[in-house]
């Protein structure tokens, strides 16, 4: 019996300094990031130590250190980018590209528990940021080394700011508080105010509203966000101004399911734009005013078909249009008034100039809504910016901006020239890269070439008795800060225009007088690489 209470007893013992032992083992094996004087929050995957580095969730680390941050799945590859500096690291390879050079990580990225892991000693130090481990605590520190760490606090007393401080304000990273001691804010700060990566808070602790570029003025938020229901999900992404809704964006249904996808202003649809049903399929398209369909648009029915499309105004048939049946035959083509067919546009006769001027601005509305209204130059680049701000690509979404030239010299041979810059792109990665497979790269050509084609189109209609001439420009100097080597890179320029002398086709080198109005097509010859076949 007493060697049954022994055996008992230390069996107990041994249980309870096991216990302990991988309790103080799991505690020191937790480990501690801080930014700013902040502690950061892992949900999904905690920070751990591999080869004697330690390894952070991808998403996590790149926006909490004011990045916006891609993942390429063909590639896999990760891209982060904050103002001039862009990190580009792939997944098990020990080698990274910082903007255009190469350099080694000591442990490569990885995916441990469905989870894309960098390491954030590399990626922070590269930002010019000071890095310090506390081996005892197993803590991370990280700091911009140009900034103070402070605190600003309530009259109550309470806690309101702790982050990098500037002239005793908020500048860099930082976290608002409320006084009840929730965190309201956190991101980057300036000049007292949230400005740049960005989370808001309820005081409830849950996400209203993140994004990249913020900028807080009066209490109201500008900038691309994404905002939340109460239930986490999301509720719309895009463009913020005055706190609400303003530009190209998404909305969701609480459930999360897209439901319509285009341009707000003042927080309702405004502009071009897709309407879905909560099964994800398609139920309108075209162009809206005051949140009620107005101007040319389609109607779908569930099976993907074209229903009708016309002029609509205030949410219903006005104008022109066609309706179709199940097979896409249309049954139905002519006038349309509040919803109602009242008769074929041909054989209608009206006496009344009122009603022939009515018609003729629907059929000239039925041509092209998208255009109308645009009257000058500036006009049209803020159409293409809109329209053309992004393309999806295989290779990955390319940003392109706008810029249009007026010529008033008879040495060259256009009236304008529409440049179109991109980013996130090199057309060298298109045509040497292999990173991405033939396929995609040919995919990612016949993206680019429809996007040029579709701005040439809009051009001719547009300004129809012009010489216009656009493409793919880049330009840059060699020596930036001394405004020295000017260099640029084209592709897929294209002219609607052609050399009067048949012995120079090509139009080199000729003026504005040389030159004759023609069709659409390539001037591949000027360009530094070829991709219109």
């Amino acid at each position: 019996m007493k060697v049954a209470k022994f055996l008992l007893r230390n069996i107990l013992i041994i249980s309870l300094l096991l216990f302990l032992s991988f309790s103080i083992v799991n505690a020191e094996d937790e480990i501690s990031v801080e930014i700013a004087g902040n502690k950061i929050t892992f949900e999904d995957q905690t920070p751990l130590i591999k080869n004697g580095r330690t390894l952070v969730p991808m998403r996590k680390i790149f926006e909490t250190l004011g990045m916006t941050v891609k993942w390429d799945e063909t590639t896999q590859k990760i891209t982060g980018e904050k103002e001039n500096k862009k990190i580009e690291l792939f997944i098990n390879s020990n080698t990274a590209r910082i903007d255009n050079t190469y350099k080694t990580v000591e442990v490569p990225p990885q995916i441990i528990n469905g989870r894309t892991m960098v390491p954030i000693r590399f990626i922070s130090e590269e930002l010019g940021l000071d890095v310090k481990w506390n081996e005892n605590i197993k803590n991370i520190t990280i700091k911009d080394r140009d900034k103070e760490i402070g605190e600003l606090y309530y009259d109550s007393g309470k806690l309101r700011y702790r982050g990098e401080l500037k002239n005793n304000k908020e500048n860099g990273f930082g976290m608002w508080y409320y006084e009840t001691g929730a965190i309201c804010f956190e991101g980057y700060f300036k000049d007292g105010s949230p400005n740049g990566y960005v989370k808001f808070y309820g005081e409830d602790g849950k996400l209203k509203t993140e994004g990249n570029n913020i900028d807080y003025k009066n209490g109201k938020i500008y900038g691309n966000v994404i905002q939340y229901y109460e239930n986490s999900n999301k509720a719309y992404e895009g463009e913020y101004k005055n706190s609400i809704m303003d530009g190209k964006g998404k909305a969701y249904d609480t459930n999360g399911v897209l439901v319509f996808d285009g341009y707000f202003e003042n927080g309702i649809q405004n502009g071009s734009g897709k309407l879905y049903k909560t099964d994800g399929s398609l139920l309108f398209e075209g162009i809206w005013k005051n949140g009620e369909t107005n101007g040319f648009g389609k109607s779908y029915n569930e099976k993907g078909n074209v229903v009708f499309e016309g002029i609509w105004k205030d949410g219903k048939q006005n104008g022109l249009g066609k309706l179709y049946n199940e097979t896409g035959e249309a049954v139905i083509e002519g006038i349309w008034k509040d919803g109602k067919f009242v008769g074929n546009n041909n054989v209608i006769n009206s006496n009344d100039d009122e009603d022939e001027k009515e018609e003729e601005d629907v059929e000239e509305e039925y041509k092209n809504t998208e255009l109308k209204g645009i009257e000058s130059i500036e006009d049209f680049k803020d159409y293409l910016s809109k329209k053309y701000d992004e393309i999806e690509t295989p290779m990955g979404d390319i940003k392109l901006t706008h810029t249009i030239n007026k010529n008033s010299s008879s040495i060259f041979p256009h009236d304008y020239e529409i440049h179109t810059d991109w980013k996130n792109f090199s057309p060298f990665d298109l045509e040497y890269s292999i990173e991405y497979s033939d396929k995609e790269k040919e995919k990612t050509k016949e993206i680019l070439k429809e996007t040029q084609t579709k701005i040439a189109e809009d051009s001719f209609e547009i300004f129809p008795n012009k010489k216009i001439t656009g493409g793919y420009y880049h330009g840059y100097y060699k020596y930036p800060y001394s405004r020295v080597g000017y260099e640029s890179i084209r592709f897929l320029t294209w002219v609607n225009y052609v050399s009067i002398k048949e012995d120079n086709a090509n139009g080199l080198m000729l003026g504005y007088d040389d030159v004759k109005i023609s069709k659409f097509r390539w001037r591949y010859i000027i360009d530094d690489y070829d991709f219109t076949n």
